[in-house]
C-alpha cells in the first residue's frame, strides 16, 4: 500500500503545481495598459493611464472615461475592463 501511495502523491502535487503555473500565466497575458485621448496636448495624443483585462466585464475607466486598447499614438481601439 506504501509503493502506491506516495508515487499518488508525488503525481498530484506535480500536476497541481502545472495548474497553477498555467493559470498564473494565463492572467498575466490578458492585463494589458488602458489608453485615453489626451485633448490637452498640442496634438491629441493616446496615452497609458491604468492597467485593465481583455477579458469581458465591467469597464476599465479613469474619470469616467472608458479606457481601450492602444493602436497607435493618434489612435485607440477596443474599449478594455477591470481587472478583476
Amino acid at each position: 500500500m506504501k509503493k502506491f501511495i506516495l508515487p499518488v502523491v508525488v503525481f498530484l502535487t506535480g500536476a497541481g503545481g502545472a495548474f497553477a503555473s498555467t493559470v498564473s500565466k494565463t492572467a498575466d497575458s490578458t492585463m494589458v495598459p488602458g489608453h485615453r485621448f489626451d485633448p490637452s496636448a498640442s496634438e491629441v495624443k493616446c496615452i497609458e493611464v491604468a492597467q485593465c483585462s481583455t477579458i469581458e466585464g465591467a469597464e476599465c475607466t479613469w474619470n469616467s472615461e472608458v479606457l481601450k486598447e492602444k493602436i497607435n499614438d493618434t489612435a485607440c481601439g477596443a474599449p478594455l475592463y477591470r481587472v478583476n
